[in-house]
């Protein structure tokens, strides 16, 4: 399981530059929101701080 999740994350900086800004990433961890779907996820938390809104995934909002 960490193989596949170590080969997603190196895999997700060769993405083409297009497709890339058309994905939403976690602000913390640079996880795709595909990929955080990919683990049962239903998506990225929306958190508001001093400089706007952050999204975050699911096991950096619980502190991993």
């Amino acid at each position: 399981r960490f193989l596949e999740e170590l080969k997603l994350r190196i895999e997700s900086y060769f993405i083409d530059e297009n497709e890339a800004l058309s994905e939403m990433v976690c602000d913390f961890c640079l996880k795709s929101l595909k990929e955080e779907m990919s683990l049962g996820s239903k998506g990225f938390l929306e958190i508001k701080n001093i400089n706007g809104f952050k999204n975050i995934c699911r096991n950096c909002f619980d502190g991993w």
